[in-house]
């Protein structure tokens, strides 16, 4: 018997060599007992008939009678599996036909249970699913009990999954190479105490809709929620086998154990996560990774099988004791960056405990070579992170240079070519109001932060615009110029960060500095990399690199830079300044640092002008006009 055209199968699909032996039964009551034999074959169009496996089957019924039920029980196997012949009907590659093999074999034994229940036996060696399963038809729930599957994923295909997972675009469009460059098979064993679902439950569905859409915000309207199986209860454990994993940059890790143990009797009762994990290294003096994760849930579902984020009560904690932060970079697809960053290991110490409905306040430590952390109350309400005074988030850390290029550098450029003077006096970044929504919006970000710096040593780099501007950045000596920076106060404001009067001494002279610049900023972090919109300062002229600047547009056109540098007399000192504005990305593109946008404006500061200046503050108001084309109106000041 051939059957063709059914939906989902690749081939046609045969039954050969069938054969029923039937008995029947008569009396107080009919009963009927029998078995089958045959053959479950498969083929593609125009091709052979191929063998997928063979299959035996025995069957049982009786009839009601008196105050017994009716019952039958039914069993089958397949033995003997081939994957070439399962091919035939399926579409499977080289690797999974393998997989499978030619002995793989599956079982399955059903018997009634009361009138319209079933209880069930299902046992599988298929290399891709191994399971021993047992457990009930009860209506419409399906309860398992006491029973395992061994899953696994094959190495080509956990490669690609994961690579789908951390797929992203770089600014230019462009996909980015993939974060793995080959995953071990992946194998999970799952240990079913006990599950119960009913069946046809939906995973996921929409949220219903506001009565009045237009009263209510869209992203509120159209926001899905998970939704489980109304009764669904579990108590399961998954263990999940070595893997290892090969990144395309950074070093190779071995998953040496992760386990988790959920205890969900129920969608109304309170349910418990415990994890631990434990991610090696293979380079040179490999470290581990350890995590352990334990955590209760109350008021996390309702009965029709909703998830209540809103209404979730939480408690737990979260440790990871001198955990390696090489493994760590390799998972996140970081490289060395995150271990050069902090150092080579990390301890973290956290809990979280609910203080309302959909509400809860974690403390956090965190400690390593360069950074030390204090978290006393983060407070989180309705998927928003906040902090406020007064228990702010203070932070004590070493300026790595990936630190300082990949956060510090988007406060201001400077940031990206300093050292500490005195490696024993960190900085210290405190956050003393903070709100940040966990789906990660920017654009509702806000924040008051203060940066504490103090003395610092400035590196030579050609990239840097702010620093490349001043003379001192010139000299080919290589030394490192002294600098101090005085504290920095941010504001961020829906994703937007400002700040002014932010104080740079540079060269030092005495007990002061041969340089002051004094900045103020406007940065926009809602972009990737964050841009800045202006990063500007006041540069006195004869601070200045005239090779430099003499090259950079001029924001009031007609003159140019170069004219002013030549005329103005550096007699003027601090008087005479450029004010040089900043703009754009203040990050990589396409894996390259961006080149910001500079432009510089001739400025008089009449407050730093002489009493022996060999001039009026007229005559050089009237100079500088000359210069970029802008004649002194009579009667006006300059």
């Amino acid at each position: 018997a051939t059957m063709t055209g059914i939906p989902g199968l690749s081939g046609d699909a045969a039954v050969t060599d069938l054969a029923l032996d039937v008995t029947v039964g008569l009396g107080d009551r009919m009963t009927a007992n029998g078995t089958l034999a045959a053959k479950l074959s498969g083929r593609r169009a125009g091709a052979a008939l191929q063998q997928i496996a063979p299959i035996d089957a025995r069957f049982g019924w009786r009839a009601a009678s008196g105050a017994q039920p009716a019952g039958w029980d039914v069993d089958a196997k397949l033995d003997g599996i081939s994957g070439d012949g399962l091919a035939t009907i399926i579409d499977l590659d080289e690797a999974m036909r393998k997989e499978i093999g030619k002995d793989a074999r599956i079982t399955a034994k059903a018997a009634s249970a009361g009138e319209r229940d079933i209880a069930f036996e299902v046992q599988s060696t298929l290399d891709r699913l191994k399971a021993d399963l047992r457990g009930q038809l009860v209506g419409d729930e399906l309860i398992i009990a006491n029973s395992s599957a061994d899953i696994t994923i094959p190495g080509a295909q956990a490669t690609e999954l994961l690579n789908a997972i951390s797929a992203k675009n770089d600014e230019g469009g462009k996909k980015k190479e993939p974060a793995w460059k080959q995953v071990g098979a992946v194998g999970v064993k799952a240990t079913l105490t006990s599950v119960r679902v009913k069946i046809g439950g939906s995973a996921v569905e929409a949220a219903p809709a506001a009565a009045d859409p237009a009263a209510a915000p869209a992203a509120v309207a159209a926001k899905p929620g998970i939704k489980l199986p109304p009764g669904t209860s579990a108590v399961v454990r998954l263990d999940l086998r070595p893997v290892t994993l090969v990144p395309t940059s950074g070093e190779t890790v071995v998953v040496e154990t992760v386990s988790v143990a959920i205890d969900a009797p129920g969608l109304t009762k309170p349910a418990t996560v415990k994890a631990n994990a434990s991610i090696s290294g293979t380079g040179t003096g490999a470290s581990k990774f350890p995590l352990a994760l334990d955590a209760k849930l109350v008021d996390w579902g309702s009965a029709d099988g909703s998830i209540l984020g809103d209404r979730m009560r939480v408690d737990g904690t979260l440790k990871a004791e001198h955990a390696s932060t090489r493994v760590l970079g390799a998972l996140l697809g970081m490289g060395t960056e995150l271990e050069e960053a902090i150092g080579p290991d990390i301890t973290v110490d956290a809990a979280v405990a609910s203080t309302a409905p959909g509400s809860a306040v974690a403390n956090a430590t965190v400690a390593s070579k360069y950074m030390q952390m204090q978290a006393p109350a983060i407070h989180l309400d309705a998927g928003v992170i906040t902090v406020a005074a007064p228990k702010p988030v203070v932070i004590d850390f070493i300026p790595s240079e990936p630190l300082r290029r990949r956060y510090l550098a988007a406060i201001n450029p400077i940031f990206r070519d300093v050292r500490l003077a005195d490696e024993k006096k960190p900085i210290r970044f405190t956050v003393d109001a903070v709100t940040y929504p966990l789906d990660g919006n920017r654009a509702a970000l806000d924040g008051d932060m203060k940066l504490v710096v103090g003395d610092v040593l400035l590196e030579r780099n050609p990239n840097n615009a702010v620093l490349n501007t001043l003379k001192i950045f010139q000299a080919k000596d290589g030394k490192l110029v002294e600098g101090v920076i005085d504290p920095l106060v941010v504001t961020i404001r829906q994703g937007q960060l400002k700040y002014k009067d932010f104080s740079i001494g540079i060269e030092r002279q005495g007990k002061g500095w041969v340089t002051r610049l004094i900045f103020d900023g406007d940065i926009d972090l809602t972009r990737e990399p964050p841009y800045a919109r202006a990063i500007a300062a006041n540069y006195p002229l004869a601070s200045v690199a005239r090779e430099v600047v003499n090259v950079l547009p001029s924001e009031d056109g007609g003159g140019s830079i170069a004219n002013a540098l030549n005329t103005i007399s550096l007699g003027m000192a601090d008087a005479v300044q450029l004010r040089i504005r900043l703009r754009g990305p203040l990050g990589e593109v396409n894996g390259q640092p961006a080149k910001l946008e500079q432009k510089v404006k001739v400025i008089l500061n009449t407050k730093d002008i002489g009493k022996d200046v060999g001039k009026t503050v007229e005559s050089i108001g009237e100079k500088i006009g000359d210069l970029f084309g802008k004649k002194k109106k009579k009667g006006s000041n300059p």
